[in-house]
C-alpha cells in the first residue's frame, strides 16, 4: 500500500477536477491510501506545514501530490525531505536539484493571457477589458496579466 499526501486547492473547478481525477486514479489501482489535507494556502497552520511535513518524513510517506503558487514556511522544507513529489505549478524562476525526485505539472500562464484576451477580442467590439489578478500576488496571475495586456 502506498501512502500519498494530496494537498491541493479546491476552490477552482479545474483544481476539483484535477483532485478527482487523483480519487479515480488510486481507487483504480486500489493500493493508493491518500490522506487528503486542506487547501495549501494556509500552510503555516494546515496543510503542507513544516510539522506536516517531519511527520510525512518521520512515518515513510511515499508521495506527495501539491500545488504551490507563493512561497511557504514549509516549501524549502518540502523540497529537501527527499519523498517523491508531484508539483503542480512552481515558480518559473526556481529549478531543483536535479536529483530531486521531484515531477511537475507545468501551466502556461503567459499563453493562458493571451487566449483570455483573445477570446474576449472576438465577442465584439467593446471599448474596454479588463484582467483581475489573484489578490495573493501569485507569480501565474502576473504571468496571465502580461499576457492579457
Amino acid at each position: 500500500m502506498k501512502n500519498v499526501i494530496v494537498s491541493l486547492s479546491a476552490n477552482s473547478n479545474v483544481m476539483r477536477e484535477c483532485l478527482l481525477g487523483i480519487v479515480n486514479y488510486a481507487n483504480a489501482r486500489r493500493n493508493w491510501k491518500l490522506k487528503i489535507l486542506p487547501d495549501p494556502f494556509g500552510m503555516s497552520v494546515e496543510g503542507l506545514s513544516p510539522q506536516t511535513i517531519s511527520d510525512a518524513v518521520r512515518t515513510g510517506v511515499d508521495g506527495i501530490i501539491t500545488g504551490l503558487d507563493v512561497p511557504t514556511p514549509g516549501f524549502k522544507m518540502l523540497i529537501k525531505s527527499g519523498i517523491p513529489l508531484v508539483l503542480n505549478n512552481a515558480p518559473p524562476d526556481w529549478t531543483p536539484d536535479p536529483a530531486a525526485p521531484i515531477s511537475f505539472v507545468k501551466n502556461n500562464d503567459l499563453a493562458t493571457g493571451i487566449m483570455g484576451a483573445e477570446y474576449l477580442l472576438g465577442k465584439g467590439n467593446f471599448n474596454s477589458y479588463a484582467y483581475v489578478p489573484s489578490e495573493r500576488k501569485c507569480f501565474w496571475s502576473t504571468l496571465r496579466k502580461k499576457g492579457f495586456a
